[in-house]
């Protein structure tokens, strides 16, 4: 069947540029949408409810860790299991895979959504009292969506472990165009309330998903449609083995990486939320170039170890270290250039923070470092150690950040994750050479 295609080496690589450049050129799309949506919405909301709306989407994060690791764990069992030529063992981990998504979402949106209608969103937020009622029905209309999009994101699971990232990154990104002329379009002609607003930007996100989960599983994944006679408590097992540890490392990184945002709102006030994130934004074109570029070595990572194709992985790690060099230079330009760039994006509504933007660059160079080797780490299913450096890590952040803002405001809290990232560009490239090099010591290769 076609769908256990071998993988030489050539064809590898050949998929693996393939999908490279259609994510960079999905992400370009969406960073010119995000960059839209941007000042769009800051020009309908003004500063504060546009900083509201960023605290508001950064919560909705958080829920992203209710698969419990299952994403990661069905991406590399599926990849194994297709390495393997097992096609039974791919049905039964996508039924599996399938109905617990299902059954996690119900229980899920049934708690959530009931805490959620007691809550006072104005007060979590720190918004305006007056809009408390709209907060409230946008917050539960997001948690309604992500559940349902939970469930369906599956389509996106499998065709990342198939080696082509680029179909996940297009429905990403064919959501936030579809939310940003909708958005436009209602502006235009409309004046819209903050809940219209919310109701509209968050239907337009997963309506892509919804589509693609239609079609794939009624075409090329005819054949892995999920059943309930596949599902297996054995694949379940199979799958939280290594993907409950994922879940704790993204628990930990969500942790790390979204109480910013709440602890900045808080410490420092929703202006320097809309610095903070507008700045995170501009420079955040670096990561989204670099993520498009190792996002599939996860999946290439896993077929190619399982093959014992060392050298495959050497070449790869050499050429995505040339890249990040050339990205550690971007960046530079683009702090260097940053007047121009926000007079035009943001028409003056927001000033530029020459420091504020040199500390997020650096956390971001960081950050591109370790990842290359981490994203190796991850396909081959080598992640003790992450697991135990971030568990610490997260721990430790949110007081170590809360110090930081108090002293040193936003300039506190992003020392504080450059801390971390400095800590994992030293230890994810020892790692990596341990892997590769055979060593048996089970710290590295656990």
């Amino acid at each position: 069947m076609n769908l256990f295609k071998f993988q030489t080496s050539n064809i590898r690589s050949s998929r693996y540029i393939k999908n490279t450049f259609l994510i960079v050129l999905f992400q370009g799309v969406n960073i010119i949408s995000n960059f839209l949506l941007v000042t769009i919405t800051l020009d309908f909301l003004g500063v504060e409810e546009y900083g509201v709306w960023i605290t508001l989407t950064s919560l909705m994060t958080w829920f992203s860790f209710l698969d419990i690791g299952l994403a990661h764990g069905l991406r590399n069992k599926y990849a194994e299991a297709k390495t393997e030529n097992d096609f039974e063992k791919v049905k039964g981990l996508v039924s599996t895979a399938f109905f617990t998504l299902v059954f996690l979402s119900l229980i899920g949106f049934f708690i959530f959504f009931l805490v959620g209608f007691f809550l006072n969103w104005s007060q979590i937020l720190n918004g305006p009292a007056n809009l408390a009622s709209e907060f409230k029905v946008v917050g539960l209309f997001m948690i309604f969506a992500f559940f349902i999009k939970l469930i369906l994101n599956i389509v996106a699971i499998l065709k990342t472990a198939d080696q082509q990232p680029s179909i996940a990154t297009f429905l990403i990104t064919s959501g936030n165009f579809l939310a940003l002329a909708s958005i436009y379009l209602l502006i235009k002609f409309y004046s819209p309330s903050f809940q219209q607003l919310g109701i509209v930007m968050t239907s337009s996100q997963i309506i892509p998903t919804v589509l693609a989960f239609g079609f794939i599983f009624s075409t090329s994944y005819r054949g892995i449609l999920p059943k309930w006679r596949y599902f297996s408590i054995d694949h379940i097992k199979s799958i939280f083995g290594i993907g409950f540890k994922f879940f704790l490392i993204q628990v930990s990184n969500l942790v790390i990486l979204q109480s910013n945002i709440l602890i900045i709102a808080h410490i420092c006030g929703q202006k320097i939320v809309a610095d903070y994130s507008i700045a995170y934004k501009y420079l955040w074109l670096v990561i989204v170039v670099f993520t498009s570029v190792i996002t599939p070595l996860w999946s290439a990572s896993t077929e190619a170890y399982i093959r014992n194709d060392i050298p495959w992985l050497k070449k790869a790690m050499k050429g995505l270290n040339k890249i990040w060099l050339l990205l550690c230079l971007v960046g530079i330009l683009l702090v260097v250039f940053s007047p121009f760039a926000y007079k035009i994006w943001l028409r003056g509504k927001i000033e530029v923070d020459f420091l504020l933007l040199i500390f997020l660059l650096l956390n971001f160079i960081l950050t591109m470092r370790y990842s290359m080797f981490r994203m190796f780490m991850n396909g081959v299913g080598k992640i003790q150690l992450q697991y135990r450096i971030t568990l610490i890590q997260a721990a430790l952040h949110v007081p170590f950040a809360i110090i930081g803002a108090k002293y040193f405001g936003v300039y506190g809290v992003i020392s504080v994750m450059i801390l971390w990232t400095a800590i994992n560009s030293i230890i994810e490239p020892i790692q990596f050479k341990k892997i590769i090099s055979g060593n048996l010591s089970r710290i590295w290769t656990a």
